[in-house]
């Protein structure tokens, strides 16, 4: 309830906000801004906001848990997408018959390493030690070419 009250209250870049910023020590803003994207700014608290607001009536207790939430959306987001990445990862299977030695990209630890493990899944192979992201990326390119390849034939 809060922190959807913090993204519905907007402030405008009027002389007297940009002043109240210039006080508080952070950019002014040049366009109507969100109390939560104010309080995405690290120089900004939750106790500060009430310059711009009337004052909170929730309980004190959970300003704290809704900053944190808000200041660090972006992160927590960033790393919920890396999760389903890999989630997608886990489940795409490398063909049995690929070459390592065909995959252009790779270099020849890589090709060695992944030869002799030969790994089911993209995930299973970013786990590798020594097989880098590009790796993987060459690897994804050159499965997908050769299914590709494989469809046109059939």
């Amino acid at each position: 309830q809060l922190f959807t009250k913090l993204e519905e209250i907007k402030i405008t870049p009027t002389l007297e906000t940009l002043a109240q910023l210039e006080r508080l020590g952070t950019k002014p803003i040049t366009k109507q801004t969100s109390l939560a994207e104010l309080l995405r700014r690290s120089e900004i608290n939750f106790l500060q906001l009430s310059e711009f607001s009337e004052s909170f009536n929730e309980d004190e207790q959970i300003y704290d848990p809704v900053e944190i939430r808000i200041k660090y959306s972006g992160y927590i987001n960033r790393q919920n997408e890396v999760i389903n990445q890999t989630k997608k990862l886990e489940n795409m299977v490398i063909p049995e018959q690929l070459n390592y030695y065909d995959v252009y990209g790779l270099s020849r630890e890589e090709m060695e390493k992944l030869e002799r493990l030969r790994p089911r899944t993209i995930a299973q192979a970013q786990r590798i030690s020594g097989v880098n992201p590009s790796a993987i990326q060459a690897i994804l390119v050159y499965s997908r070419k050769s299914l590709n390849k494989n469809e046109r034939y059939q």
